[in-house]
């Protein structure tokens, strides 16, 4: 059915379909100068850079995160932005517009002063 038919449907029956992923296309991501800086140390500190590229990668497709990544919105400084866990004490913050999944800091919350 195109979208064409799904709308007159929808119009006729009141019926409304979600949408899908594929409705909405991918974010772009956009790392911030200091992201990639944090990004090195956390390499350096022998992290494994696979478990955060496939966060991005994620949220990246509007995928839902696994509850054991605890994504929240923040608040106070961060307040419009939100943080996920790819390890316990290792954490990136980011913020999502219409096109663009903004990676403004990554790292530890004593890195990052979160409590």
């Amino acid at each position: 059915m195109t979208s064409g038919q799904e709308a007159k449907a929808q119009a006729r029956t009141g019926v409304v379909t979600p949408l899908t992923p594929a409705d909405h296309p991918r974010l772009n991501p956009v790392r911030s100068a200091r992201f990639d800086k944090e990004v090195a140390r956390q390499k350096a500190r022998g992290k494994d850079l696979a478990k955060l590229h496939a966060v991005i990668v994620a949220l990246s497709n509007r995928q839902p995160l696994e509850p054991k990544h605890r994504d929240h919105a923040l608040t106070g400084e961060w307040s419009g932005y939100r943080d996920c866990h790819i390890e316990p004490d290792w954490i990136p913050i980011y913020e999502r517009t219409e096109t663009e999944l903004r990676l403004m800091r990554t790292g530890s919350h004593s890195d990052l002063k979160l409590t």
